[in-house]
């Protein structure tokens, strides 16, 4: 049991990187916390399987393309009545074939079939009671082509569609920590998205679905004017170097995370 332990550790180490170092006022308290343990502010290591899906072989249907209707939403909850109805009417009028949601406040995993849709729950036991919950909603047409739904906590979950040859398509719901929350479930946050994403992108493309709580804004030097387009939200009227530290900081963590992996703020 201490080898796994160990092993857990040291997958969610997450060394502070140049940009971060950097990024002084933005995250001086990212650098006391270099290292995690897999016990750090309530996050679930161990992914749990929620789908009842068989692995992919050749007698299984498979997507043959990329263009696929997506779509992420904070919904804030799915507990009032209706709000189920309301997400897969939306979803129906704009062809989204699959949605990322945030803060459903659904307290397990669980999947939910309904008459258009089926729904994937991600969840884990809080201390205050009040999980934050992700899910995926993945139109009933598309079920054929799924190969698996991996729950990891209430801040990530993905769903892994076959598609032609011997990729996988996946596809990630995230919700990132506040600003105002502790640095370390940010720090925990990235450190486990990270592992499991690297376990994705070697099997195939990867979406990134989900809430950040980042405020972008506009690119403050030549290392993120390479990596951010003209249309993040609201930029115009956004000053990051004005903001809040604890703001400051999630943009930093934000970013560093996209630099780490090649992608692209548009």
């Amino acid at each position: 049991s201490s080898s796994s332990g160990s092993s857990q550790e040291q997958n969610l180490r997450r060394p502070i990187s140049p940009y971060l170092r950097s990024n002084k006022n933005a995250c001086r308290a990212v650098a006391q916390h270099p290292t995690l343990s897999s016990n750090t502010a309530m996050v679930q290591v161990g992914p749990t399987h929620i789908s009842n899906t068989q692995v992919s072989s050749t007698a299984f249907p498979k997507l043959k393309s990329l263009n696929h209707t997506v779509a992420s939403y904070n919904v804030t909850t799915v507990l009032q009545v209706g709000e189920r109805e309301q997400i897969e009417r939306w979803m129906a009028i704009h062809g989204e074939k699959i949605a990322a949601i945030q803060e459903t406040h659904i307290k397990q995993n669980a999947k939910e079939s309904r008459g258009s849709y089926t729904w994937y729950f991600s969840s884990v036991p809080h201390a205050d009671d009040r999980p934050h919950g992700v899910a995926i909603i993945i139109s009933n047409d598309y079920i054929k082509y799924l190969h698996n739904v991996v729950s990891v906590n209430d801040r990530i979950m993905y769903a892994q569609f076959r598609l032609y040859g011997k990729l996988t398509l996946t596809f990630f719901s995230l919700y990132a920590p506040q600003a105002a929350r502790e640095t370390q479930l940010k720090l925990a946050f990235y450190g486990v998205l990270t592992k499991h994403y690297k376990e994705c992108e070697i099997l195939g493309p990867v979406g990134r679905l989900g809430d950040f709580n980042a405020r972008a804004g506009k690119p403050i030097n030549k290392l993120e004017r390479d990596i951010m387009g003209k249309f993040t939200f609201l930029a115009s009227l956004q000053k990051p170097q004005t903001e809040k530290e604890e703001v400051q900081e999630n943009r930093a963590l934000f970013i560093d995370f996209c630099l780490q992996h090649d992608l692209i703020i548009c």
